[in-house]
């Protein structure tokens, strides 16, 4: 394995190491905590799944769009469900 394939599983553990220490550190919610696996689970599979796969298989071409719906979804759960949940805290505070 040289270095320009080794460069992204660097980023990727990074991202998890990051990740599960902010959650941690950060008191993060539930949303926020399910947001960012969903998300990284999106990254995972869009970065990996294709080196497990056979080349002959159908499920190929579907790698990448699945994966990023996956990201999206992540990225909605982690910043909006967390914004709009805060927003009814406020609420019931008033």
């Amino acid at each position: 394995m040289d270095w320009f394939n080794l460069l992204p599983l660097v980023f990727l553990a990074a991202a998890y190491v990051s990740a599960f220490y902010q959650a941690w550190r950060g008191n993060w919610g539930f949303n926020q905590k399910a947001g960012a696996a969903i998300f990284l689970l999106g990254v995972t599979a869009a970065l990996l799944l294709d080196d497990f796969l056979a080349p002959e298989s159908m499920f190929i071409p579907w790698i990448e769009p699945v994966s990023a719906v996956v990201i999206i979804i992540g990225f909605y759960f982690h910043w909006f469900r967390q914004a709009a949940d805060d927003t009814s805290e406020a609420i019931d505070q008033v």
